[in-house]
């Protein structure tokens, strides 16, 4: 596992779990398949970067007393396909073995109050990737955050769970729901929108707990069949067909 020195910026190897802790980041243009960090330096975005973001969540990580951040930009080689496949197959437990999340809502407008409105906290993109439900769900503490950095909640606190869950219309924040059937994880995961066909499979490796061989490139169809064969094989739970 490669962790970011959020001090040299340095990108270190270590075993995992990892002894050391560390914060991760999670974001709309976050993807372990490929690149979308072009989309922060677009017009629409004005003075958003990848910079920005990247020097945003070390300092963030720093002060919450940690040296050590997971980025998926830096710590994953999107051009070696073991290292993609391995991550993937992985990756919810970097979530889970994180200490704080840190989750930027890159259009949520600024407020004075931390979370008072749902319709404009439902607007955010972030609801609408596959990739965000994992990121939601395994982490065990995640701090929001809106478009100019300022902290908006945390999940530790029990109102703030119960108005993700109105924002999400699902969210069992904080653990995954073990207990629920198939058919009701493949709710959660349904009307989402991925820029890659294949990552509305891929993202939801961890919610069913499997693994399978990550092909970009073998399309969305394809990629859910081998999910479900993948999730039939270990659960044997018929109701992934009616969904």
């Amino acid at each position: 596992m490669k962790l970011v020195h959020c001090t040299t910026g340095e990108i270190d190897d270590h075993s995992f779990p990892p002894k050391v802790k560390y914060a991760i980041l999670s974001h709309v243009y976050s993807t372990p398949g490929h690149d979308e960090w072009d989309a922060y330096d677009s017009g629409d975005l004005q003075d958003i970067s990848r910079k920005t973001v990247i020097d945003n969540a070390c300092l963030l990580a720093r002060r919450n007393g940690l040296k050590y951040i997971w980025i998926d930009s830096l710590c994953i080689n999107k051009e070696s396909f073991d290292e993609v496949s391995d991550t993937i197959n992985s990756l919810w437990r970097y979530f889970e073995g994180a200490s704080i999340c840190l989750v930027y809502l890159f259009d949520l407008p600024c407020s004075p109050a931390p979370y008072e409105c749902v319709a404009t906290w439902k607007q955010s993109l972030f609801w609408a990737r596959s990739w965000s439900l994992q990121e939601l769900l395994f982490p065990t503490r995640s701090y929001f955050y809106d478009c100019n950095w300022h902290f908006r909640g945390d999940t530790s606190s029990h109102n703030f769970q119960l108005f993700l869950g109105r924002v999400t219309d699902w969210l069992p924040i904080g653990r995954i729901t073990y207990s629920a059937s198939v058919a009701r994880k493949m709710s959660w995961a349904a009307g989402k929108k991925d820029t890659r066909g294949e990552d509305s499979s891929y993202a939801l490796l961890g919610i069913f707990d499997v693994t399978m061989p990550i092909m970009y490139g073998e399309g969305k169809e394809l990629a859910f069949r081998n999910l479900q064969e993948a999730i039939l094989d270990k659960t044997g739970d018929m109701s992934l067909f009616v969904w």
